[in-house]
């Protein structure tokens, strides 16, 4: 398997739009989320299609592989704290939506900050803690894993 700590690239506009479709269509979110004043979407990762899957991965890794999605809309006063995926999967996804706010990454090794631009999407190693950055504006991102653990 491949060992990298960041990869950063960009995903296409239909799958962008894709997602905004699917937000829209959410009757219910998880309420077991440490979101705060966030709308997070249960996993629909199954309303994705394959060629749209392996865009997620930047391209490194078989769509196959990503095994989960959600989509998360945070109001002006949204806030989601430092967190990892290290429980759920090898690799995680962040993808900006839109372009506010950013994505704030932690670890012994550096502090990285990746600004939010629609489409733009950081895979990152699982055990590396990220928080959401909120400039006081609506937010949308998906975020999900590849290689469940």
């Amino acid at each position: 398997m491949m060992n990298f700590r960041f990869h950063q690239t960009t995903v296409s506009d239909p799958l962008v739009t894709l997602l905004f479709e699917l937000h829209k269509k959410q009757e219910t979110f998880d309420q077991r989320t440490m979101a705060k004043n966030c709308e997070v979407s249960f996993n629909v990762i199954d309303e994705i299609p394959l060629n749209f899957k392996t865009e997620l991965t930047g391209g490194l890794f078989n769509g196959t592989e990503v095994h989960y999605m959600h989509i998360l809309k945070y109001n002006e006063q949204g806030v989601l704290d430092y967190h990892d995926h290290d429980r759920f999967e090898r690799y995680s996804y962040v993808l900006h939506m839109d372009d506010s706010g950013g994505t704030l990454f932690q670890d012994d090794k550096e502090e990285l900050f990746f600004k939010s631009r629609r489409g733009n999407l950081i895979v990152f190693d699982s055990m590396i803690s990220h928080k959401a950055v909120n400039d006081n504006k609506i937010r949308y991102t998906a975020a999900g894993g590849i290689f469940k653990k």
